[in-house]
């Protein structure tokens, strides 16, 4: 026994090399901790993928029969463009044949998002249904299975998440101004825009409003040559051969996402080719400050994979060194705790 265990008695020196030990333990699990979160942010550790909200958001409904795909390798395509597929069955348990060419479609400026917010300009993902009734500044173009209306001086949508028809058509008398028309679009202005439209059912049943209000007026509308502020937009033709094709009757939905998260469609089609997986992204979080006609919101989104090399060598090398501080606190620990236990001699 050592002079100074003598002095303090066995009891008291066993309970110091404890507290010795265990602040060891508990600093090398520290250092771990914090090593594994800085190779997660670096890449080099697979992150979780992103999730929709909820379950079923990617769950194809039983009684659909016909079937949108617009996906992209990642959540922020190329110049804001992704794929746009069409599929059919003939019933729940058949395999998904495709219908048309797949074409490209312009997505919203604020990129693909999973949960979209209130002036964001980003297009949701998930499956959505199509409205009832389709729109457009120009005559019925005729071979659609949808009610139609063409748009008139006064038809609105409303797009105020405050309002009680939020999220909604609404027609005023022309010229008068309705109490939601600073953040509302007058649909009837929107030549270039929509010279048709489907609506795509988002953010209904229920209608989310207020401040966490997820956004509004979802549309399949014309080609802009530039990005959308949220909605999925094709030419002209293409446009017109899917709202021709759609039916009612076949319960169509629209499917918006990642080729990884959508890539369950193709391993179940017939004569189609799986997607890419999509690129390894990081999902974190951010928020970021968007304006939209006088209007602040905060929206989620994903960290992109544009770090520069730079960047993700840095973090490395700091993990490396993290790792050595570890180690060497480690054995440090180690040495004084053996000049505590007793000598055999």
């Amino acid at each position: 026994m050592s002079t100074a265990e003598r002095a303090v008695g066995p009891a008291a020196t066993s309970r110091r090399r404890w507290r010795s030990h265990g602040r060891s333990v508990l600093g090398r699990h520290t250092c771990a901790t914090l090593g594994v979160s800085l190779l997660a942010v670096a890449g080099l550790i697979p992150p979780s993928p992103a999730r929709a909200l909820g379950p079923d958001d990617f769950s194809i409904p039983s009684s659909a029969r016909q079937l949108i795909l617009v996906s992209s390798r990642t959540y922020d395509p190329p110049r804001y463009l992704a794929t746009f597929q069409t599929f059919q069955r003939a019933n729940a348990s058949s395999a998904w044949k495709p219908v048309f060419v797949t074409w490209r479609a312009e997505i919203g400026s604020g990129d693909l998002v999973n949960v979209r917010h209130f002036g964001d300009h980003a297009t949701p993902t998930g499956v959505f249904t199509i409205g009832l009734r389709m729109y457009g500044n120009e005559p019925n173009p005729g071979g659609l299975h949808y009610a139609y209306h063409q748009l008139v001086c006064g038809d609105w949508w409303d797009e105020d998440p405050y309002s009680t028809q939020y999220n909604q058509f609404v027609h005023v008398p022309c010229g008068t101004t309705p109490s939601f028309a600073s953040w509302s679009e007058a649909l009837w202005t929107e030549t270039l825009a929509y010279p048709y439209l489907a609506v795509l059912e988002t953010n209904n049943n229920p209608t989310i409003g207020g401040p966490n209000a997820p956004g509004a007026g979802i549309f399949l509308h014309h080609w802009m040559n530039a990005p959308t502020e949220g909605c999925v937009a094709l030419p002209l033709a293409d446009l017109l051969n899917v709202l021709r094709w759609l039916r009612p009757a076949q319960h169509p939905v629209i499917e918006i996402g990642t080729d990884s998260e959508v890539g369950h469609i193709a391993s179940r089609t017939a004569g189609a080719r799986r997607p890419q997986q999509s690129v390894r992204v990081v999902a974190q979080r951010y928020s970021r400050v968007s304006v939209r006609k006088h209007r602040v919101a905060l929206s989620s989104g994903r960290v992109r994979n544009a770090d520069s090399a730079l960047g993700l060598g840095a973090l490395l090398v700091v993990a490396c060194a993290l790792f050595a501080l570890c180690a060497l606190r480690a054995l440090r620990a180690r040495r004084a705790l053996l000049r505590q236990l007793p000598s055999d001699r």
